[in-house]
């Protein structure tokens, strides 16, 4: 194991928290506006939860980051 391996994990964990951070921000602020305009209910909040997990998941992995921990930082 070299130096450049050890800095590409450390990438990888930076960019998986970045990039779960700013989805789970803006999906909070999506689903602030969508609940105002009431275009969802209190019920509905588990499934967008769910959707917001699986696509933290497949769009971190498909980039090759730390989706676990992407998860984690957008709130789900």
């Amino acid at each position: 194991m070299n130096e450049n391996d050890i800095l590409m994990n450390e990438d990888q964990v930076v960019l998986g928290i970045v990039i779960g951070a700013t989805l789970g921000w803006l999906f909070s602020k999506s689903m602030k506006y969508l609940y105002a305009l009431q275009w969802l209910n209190e019920e509905s909040y588990v499934v967008q939860y769910l959707a917001l997990a699986v696509f933290t998941e497949g769009l971190v992995n498909t980039i090759g980051s730390d989706d676990l921990l992407a998860s984690f930082a957008a709130g789900t």
